[in-house]
């Protein structure tokens, strides 16, 4: 009977299925696989980490523009009231009450 051939990176790629069906432990895998535990745990994180490996290789050759955000404005409910000249209409936000020193005119 002749042995099976068999390359490593399909012996990966298996070990990763059977892994993403949850059904076994990683060490019950491993122990068929014949790796190590850490060997598994490598595997996996690289399997988790090349969603945004291929996204980074794409953005440094240049072939992925970034999206355009787009501004959201509010549009205003009415117009400005009329004003007679410059700076007569103003607003400030209120941060509370500042002691001051002395008395507070206001012309």
């Amino acid at each position: 009977m002749p042995w099976n051939k068999s390359e490593p990176m399909n012996e990966r790629v298996k070990f990763i299925a059977e892994w993403l069906q949850r059904e076994e432990s990683v060490t019950w895998l491993c122990a068929r696989a014949g790796i190590s535990r850490k060997t598994a745990y490598k595997w996996i994180d690289r399997y988790e980490q090349v969603a945004s490996t291929v996204g980074d290789i794409l953005r440094r050759a240049g072939m992925v523009r970034p999206r355009r955000r787009r501004r959201v404005s509010v549009p205003y409910g009415e117009r400005l009231a009329d004003y007679s000249g410059a700076n007569a209409i103003w607003c400030a936000d209120f941060k509370g009450h500042f002691a001051v020193v002395g008395p507070v005119v206001i012309r």
